[in-house]
């Protein structure tokens, strides 16, 4: 009898199972900047203007392309609008309706400092992080704010496995960071939240409904002892074979004979 693959669920309630946009593979989230970005580009060579350099974008590189590609994306489940002020933030969301199914589908109970910005959004005080954290506050100016995003999405695993809840991998645009965590979520039965860093400095921004806000990575919780040494000989060689491989075929090099495609990464089976 075939053994059952392990599966990720994520539960929300019924009213919104067909309102509020689905979490779904990272794969189908991969960014459009990335898509329209050629494999290679031409550049002049330093040495000699003439002579036009051909190089390997990061479209190229297979690991980057496989952080975006691993686990699965929680996307925002409204608009709204934030606006950032000195010691607070307020909340803009698309109607009274909006906000009414917010406090539905978030059950945000009835702790009166979440409650302070309503829904499915409450805030940490300084006192909690951003008073400890070195934050640089030259680059950062409104990094002094924590905002949790209160999902509306109970994630479960099987048992011995946890999830990974972190910034989308190599997203750059996004104006609220999600701090990374990790969640039993095997015995975890509370919705998920997402305390999240402000990144902008732009007094006021918006999040779209359906962008995508978090990354989330279930993984089996093996532990592994580990050991530090000096590399043998039989290692030396393999090393020496490996660069020799990558410098002879060039590109490719990775893609062809190091990339484990066909085995099942970080819980999604490609």
């Amino acid at each position: 009898m075939w053994a059952r693959k392990p599966k990720v669920k994520f539960f929300i309630q019924d009213e919104f199972i067909d309102v509020l946009p689905k979490p779904r593979r990272a794969t189908k989230f991969i960014p459009s900047w990335y898509k329209r970005m050629p494999r290679f580009v031409k550049s002049t060579d330093e040495l000699n203007d003439i002579k036009a350099r051909r190089f390997g974008t990061v479209k190229t590189c297979v690991p980057f392309l496989d952080a975006m590609s691993a686990g699965y994306i929680l996307p925002m489940w409204s608009k709204v609008k934030i606006a950032i002020e000195e010691t607070s933030f307020s909340v803009e969301w698309p109607s009274a309706e909006a906000a009414s199914m917010l406090t539905r589908a978030c059950d945000v109970g009835n702790n009166e400092m979440e409650q302070a910005q309503a829904n499915s959004m409450s805030g940490h005080p300084p006192s909690q992080f951003s008073d400890f954290a070195e934050i640089d506050r030259k680059v950062y100016n409104n990094g002094h704010h924590i905002i949790k995003l209160h999902s509306p999405w109970v994630i479960k695993t099987p048992k011995g496995w946890s999830v990974l809840i972190k910034p989308i991998a190599n997203n750059f645009s996004n104006p609220l960071i999600p701090f990374e965590a990790i969640v039993d979520t095997d015995s975890y039965n509370v919705r998920v939240n997402l305390p999240c860093f402000v990144r902008t400095n732009e007094p006021i921004f918006e999040l779209d409904m359906g962008q995508p806000i978090a990354q989330i990575i279930p993984f089996k919780r093996d532990v592994l002892d580990h050991d530090v040494l000096s590399l043998p000989s039989i290692m030396q060689r393999k090393v020496s074979n490996d660069q020799k491989i990558l410098q002879l075929t060039g590109t490719n090099a990775y893609r062809k004979f190091f990339w484990h495609k066909s085995k099942q990464k970080l819980g999604v089976k490609k």
